[in-house]
């Protein structure tokens, strides 16, 4: 099995687990309660709101990744409008992150 259908797999895991939090406002809400491990973003967010999320991640102590390919995250997860995903769970989103940045050219260059 690759790292791309590992990640995959296990991102369903954690959304059974109900360890994720999809979506800007959830995902903010969860920040301002220092809830958040880790957020993937979309690479077609605005630049104002990807600005906000940095300042974010500079604030609250999380691992930002920026330029993710939201539109195959979001259909994984059977949520195609997707372009924010937070993680609740520090061992989850470790794991995720280890996932996500040992696949081919993040998912890109297979």
């Amino acid at each position: 099995m690759d790292n791309k259908t590992k990640f995959y797999n296990f991102l369903k895991i954690a959304k059974k687990a109900g360890v994720l939090t999809e979506g800007y406002n959830r995902t903010e809400e969860n920040l301002k309660k220092n809830n958040i491990f880790l957020v993937f973003i979309s690479k077609d967010l605005s630049a104002n709101s990807k600005n906000k999320f940095k300042n974010y991640a500079l604030k609250y102590k999380f691992t930002l990744i920026e330029d993710a390919p939201m539109n195959e995250i979001g259909n994984e997860l059977l949520n195609s409008e997707l372009r924010i995903l937070g993680v609740k769970d520090k061992s989850f989103g470790k794991n995720l992150q280890s996932l996500y940045m040992s696949k081919d050219e993040y998912f890109g260059g297979e």
